[in-house]
C-alpha cells in the first residue's frame, strides 16, 4: 500500500489472469477512466507534495526540524509465455526477452530490467 511506501517499504502492483481479460486495462485505464497505475502515482506524488507542503510550514516555525527525501523508482514488466519484456523500454529492434535469477540475499532479480527513477 501507499502508506507502507512511505514507510520506506518497497510496494508491487502484479496482474494476473487471461489474454484478453482486462489486465491492461485495470492496471492502465484510459483518459477518462484511469487505472491502478495512474490513480496510485498521482496519489503518491499527492502525498509528497503534501508532506513537503507540510514541512515548509514546520520549518518556518521552528529551528530544530529534520529533513526528509523521497526517492521513487518504477520497474514495469510484462511475463508473457515465459518471457520478461520490459514495457519502460522503447520498442525496437534489439528487443531481447530479460533474464529472471534467484539472487541469495536480494531475492529474484530480472536482468537488465531498467529502473525509472
Amino acid at each position: 500500500s501507499l502508506d507502507s511506501a512511505f514507510e520506506g517499504y518497497n510496494a508491487t502492483v502484479f496482474a494476473y489472469g487471461q489474454t484478453a481479460s482486462g489486465k491492461t486495462y485495470t492496471m492502465m485505464g484510459h483518459d477518462n477512466e484511469p487505472g491502478l497505475i495512474p490513480r496510485l502515482c498521482h496519489e503518491l506524488f499527492h502525498r509528497i507534495a503534501e508532506f513537503e507542503k507540510q514541512a515548509q510550514t514546520v520549518s518556518r516555525s521552528t529551528s530544530n526540524c529534520r529533513k526528509a527525501s523521497f526517492a521513487v523508482q518504477l520497474a514495469y514488466m510484462e511475463v508473457y509465455n515465459e518471457k520478461v519484456k520490459d514495457l519502460t523500454k522503447p520498442k525496437g529492434k534489439d528487443e531481447k526477452p530479460l533474464e529472471v535469477y534467484q539472487d541469495p540475499k536480494a531475492g529474484p532479480i530480472v536482468k537488465g530490467l531498467s529502473h525509472t527513477v
